[in-house]
């Protein structure tokens, strides 16, 4: 088995295929580094490899996805976190210097950072971060924004002069994985119902599809007036118990506030997907929080999106909301709602979101607890 991404050493693309191939118990060596996506995608075409791994974020992924209709198909998608982005230097540079542009290595993907940098700069475009790095080690830029992995690397192999100092850090980013192998799309369709069985377009069906899928979520501003609840009676207040929410995410920051802002339910903090999957099938958990890209954690190697997979398999009747990072709200919208979500929230959350999504299960999870019939529905 042959896996082949972006290279050189170094890359978030070499970093999220290493993770992928260890889960799968292949060996580092089946992991092919290339110059370009392209070219990863090309060998899986050709034969040379079994698999390409290519991030949704790639500026050229729709060329390659349309390049290849009816040869390739997408296997799987991979969610992760990549190492954390850095501006990084040769040595100390006092940024002081008004009248100097300084040069700055730096790869397509994570260029929207130069924007926050108050001094003058130009941008020298390379293929990779590991590029990056290795250019501002040999004095060729002022500085580079790298990743940590390939700041690492570089200069665990550069002589002490030339070791790269950080200089700004910015953190990790969520990314969108495709694993594209040989075949067609036959069977796995996005799509249902009649939509792909004539020449044209079926509006019908197209809507009937949205309707299932909930992709017509109500806008975040009229979500209290567009979602209610069906009782069959009104639920008795007077045995009311607090239900239980799980927030469920590698970073203990984003929880830090939770409690004390939505006091009304018990929350519990679970860092770990093994632990999320006992917590969930409590009798008191009215609804489960859960980041859609959770790192994974040594024994289960699962992200959010898998969690939520298997809470759908053994609780399908526990309400998920999906926390996201993520930039590209309609593509993360459309994967949490066919995954089985109920909606997905963008870091930073909307609070009055929240509120108004905790008031209405908190309201449900009662009706059941009496033993009541009770639905949440979105209004058209």
């Amino acid at each position: 088995m042959k896996i082949a991404t972006l290279g050189p050493r170094g890359t978030c693309s070499e970093e999220v295929c290493l993770a992928y191939a260890r889960q799968r118990d292949l060996p580092d060596e089946d992991v092919l580094l290339c110059k370009t996506f392209e070219e990863a995608v090309g060998l899986v075409n050709q034969g040379l490899a079994d698999e390409a791994v290519v991030p949704a974020a790639y500026r050229a992924y729709n060329e390659l996805v349309f390049s290849h209709v009816g040869q390739l198909r997408v296997r799987e998608i991979l969610y992760s976190k990549t190492p954390a982005f850095l501006l990084a230097a040769r040595g100390h540079i006092p940024l002081v210097q008004e009248d100097k542009t300084y040069r700055i290595a730096c790869h397509a993907s994570p260029s929207p950072l130069l924007r926050r940098l108050e001094f003058s700069h130009e941008r020298v475009d390379v293929t990779s971060n590991a590029v990056a790095a290795q250019l501002a080690a040999n004095g060729m830029v002022d500085l580079c924004i790298t990743n940590r992995h390939a700041f690492e690397i570089v200069n665990q192999n550069a002589p002490p002069e030339s070791r790269l100092q950080v200089v700004q850090f910015f953190g990790s980013v969520d990314m969108v994985w495709a694993v594209f192998e040989r075949g067609t799309s036959e069977g796995r369709s996005f799509w249902k119902g009649d939509f792909e069985q004539g020449p044209s377009i079926n509006p019908a069906a197209v809507q009937a599809w949205l309707s299932a899928e909930g992709v017509e979520a109500a806008p975040r501003e009229n979500l209290c007036d567009s979602i209610r609840i069906d009782f069959d009676s009104s639920p008795s207040q007077a045995t009311r118990v607090r239900p239980l929410a799980l927030f469920i995410d590698n970073d203990p920051d984003a929880f830090q506030l939770i409690p004390e802002t939505f006091p009304s339910w018990d929350w519990k903090y679970i860092p770990r997907i093994d632990e999320a999957l006992i917590a969930v099938r409590g009798a008191t958990v009215g609804v489960a929080l859960v980041d859609i890209g959770l790192i994974a954690d040594d024994e289960t190697d699962q992200s959010g999106a898998r969690l939520l997979a298997e809470i759908q398999r053994s609780e399908p009747g526990l309400p998920v909301l999906m926390i996201t990072g993520f930039r590209r709200d309609a593509d993360i919208a459309t994967a949490c709602f066919r995954l089985g979500a109920s909606d997905y929230l963008r870091k930073p959350m909307d609070v009055k979101r929240l509120q108004a999504w905790l008031a209405l299960l908190a309201k449900r999870w009662q009706a059941r607890r009496q033993g009541m019939s009770c639905e949440v529905r979105v209004q058209k």
